[in-house]
């Protein structure tokens, strides 16, 4: 979702009685109804056929809807309201409206599991444009030396206002996490810093390299007394 950038708008389409899809198909059929009829309405206004988008079908703890993520400049919301023909378009919201953003969502999307019917084994209820795809970096993979995480140069983070990371222990074994967002100083991204609350320069300024991560040094001493008791 972050691939969208700072206009990243949330809608969710739902399916009027007489429309409702019997089946995960039928929903996945319908979408892509929807997705050729804005790409027509694309042309015909001139604009690029291709634009970034990221549907996510669900259907077990409502009746079957669809949560669709793009750029508010490239799919207009009444354009949505129009083109989803099937039954009605909620009013849209901004992804990033307050500080919990891409976070959020990312969390709330990933609640359903599959249940071999209602969402079946082996489909993709969560999937991007191929747009997205190529916009997406390989992950960075090192052998790590002290445990710290650096955000970037002014990056406003989500854990601590100093930028700490989180550490987690499940059994078996400690990781830590930290997430942030850089900002660019676009339009786009001072109207979104506002809804988040954030005012000013709110960014981690010349962050210096964390220290071996709390939490981290207490698992590995956790691991040694076991060891050493076995």
């Amino acid at each position: 979702m972050a691939a969208i950038g700072w206009n990243a708008m949330h809608y969710i389409l739902t399916f009027a009685p007489e429309n409702r899809p019997k089946d995960f198909d039928g929903v996945r059929a319908a979408l892509r109804s929807f997705l050729q009829a804005v790409r027509r309405e694309r042309a015909r206004q001139g604009k690029e056929k291709n634009f970034d988008y990221i549907p996510i079908i669900e259907g077990l703890h409502e009746p079957y809807h669809v949560h669709l993520i793009c750029d508010a400049k490239e799919l207009d919301p009444c354009d949505v309201q129009r083109l989803w023909t099937f039954g009605m378009c909620k009013p849209p919201e901004w992804v990033l409206r307050d500080k919990s953003g891409f976070r959020r969502l990312a969390a709330y999307f990933c609640k359903e599991r599959q249940d071999g019917y209602r969402i079946p084994l082996g489909k993709h209820p969560r999937t991007c444009s191929r747009s997205i795809q190529r916009k997406i970096p390989e992950p960075e993979r090192w052998t790590d030396e002290d445990g710290a995480i650096v955000p970037d140069e002014g990056a406003i983070c989500f854990s601590t206002p100093t930028g700490r990371a989180e550490t987690f222990d499940n059994g078996w074994g400690a990781y830590a996490k930290l997430s942030w967002l850089t900002p660019d100083g676009s339009k786009a991204c001072r109207r979104a810093m506002k809804r988040m609350g954030y005012g000013g320069n709110h960014g981690v300024k010349n962050q210096k390299r964390i220290p071996g991560l709390p939490g981290l040094q207490a698992a590995d001493a956790a691991a040694d007394r076991h060891e050493h008791q076995g």
